[in-house]
């Protein structure tokens, strides 16, 4: 069983405390060796307001990453943080394109060629190809 959220924790956040929280989270999918992840998630730093913590990622791909991870992600932060009300929102920022193929990964360019025509993902389970 994970951790139990106490519905009263209130105490007060700041954005520090949660880029502190962030990274310690960070570091754990980092032993687990959820790699990928890792990436999108060191990219940026989250941003607070209030009690709305706001991360934001550069394609559908990081979104869904992120979204994957995100009721994990919010449990870490609400038990580090001793505060049961804090929100979590992801937020999709624009990338002027060239700017974004300089950054994406091998699985990420696939990722993207097959949304563009996805006979190729067939292509590539015919051909038994890893990704790896």
């Amino acid at each position: 069983m994970g951790p139990v959220i106490d519905e009263s924790w209130c105490e007060e956040v700041d954005e520090a405390g949660v880029r502190k929280a962030w990274d310690t989270f960070v570091q754990q999918l980092r032993d687990e060796d959820r790699i990928s992840v890792v990436a999108t998630m060191a990219q940026e730093q989250p941003s607070l307001q209030g009690l709305l913590v706001t991360f934001p990622v550069h394609n559908p791909l990081q979104r869904e990453q992120v979204d994957d991870l995100k009721t994990e992600m919010l449990v870490h932060l609400k038990t580090s943080l001793k505060n049961a009300s804090l929100q979590l929102q992801v937020e999709m920022k624009e990338t002027p394109v060239d700017e974004k193929k300089a950054f994406l990964s091998d699985r990420e360019r696939y990722d993207l060629m097959v949304e563009k025509n996805p006979q190729l993902d067939k292509l590539r389970q015919a051909l038994d190809l890893d990704l790896g």
